[in-house]
């Protein structure tokens, strides 16, 4: 009878440890899920957010030095005798300033697949649209997200 009761007690307690053993590795596995998802939004979020401005504050598009509708796309806008750029370059979304590259906008976790600008332009309206692909890859998760932003550039609204 003893022998029985040790039985079960041990098959109860396996039971149980096998149920919380999954429970951790799947709680284990959808934070990193979340930490993928998060550092893709971050980037996308710091990314668009410091072209947008760049447009918003522009008084014009370099259409000569930019390149629209493919990917890697470039956008060079020009305000008050600065004239600021956004390209890819490794993988990575690059910003120059008056030439002189500043650095990635993205972090080492995130890389870019895709940049696309479309601009734009009515009788007198300038804007600027932003397509930007995103993936990102920890441990045990990885993630690819497409984000949009778009903006009028400064004095061009209708």
């Amino acid at each position: 009878v003893r022998t029985i009761e040790v039985l079960v007690y041990l098959g109860v307690t396996v039971l149980l440890g096998g149920a919380l053993i999954g429970t951790f590795l799947s709680l284990d596995t959808t934070l990193l899920r979340n930490k993928t998802e998060r550092e893709l939004t971050d980037a996308a979020n710091i990314s668009l957010e410091r072209m947008v401005r760049a447009i918003r504050s522009a008084e014009s598009v370099n259409t000569g030095l930019s390149t629209f509708v493919t990917s890697p796309g470039v956008l060079t806008v020009a305000e008050a005798g600065t004239t600021t750029s956004f390209f890819l370059s490794g993988g990575d979304l690059m910003l120059s300033v008056n030439g002189v590259t500043i650095g990635p906008l993205t972090n080492d976790t995130v890389t870019v697949n895709n940049l696309v600008f479309t601009h734009y332009t009515g009788s007198t309206t300038d804007m600027v649209r932003i397509a930007l692909t995103l993936s990102a890859i920890t441990k045990a998760s990885s993630s690819t997200r497409t984000f949009y932003g778009s903006a009028v550039l400064r004095g061009s609204y209708e």
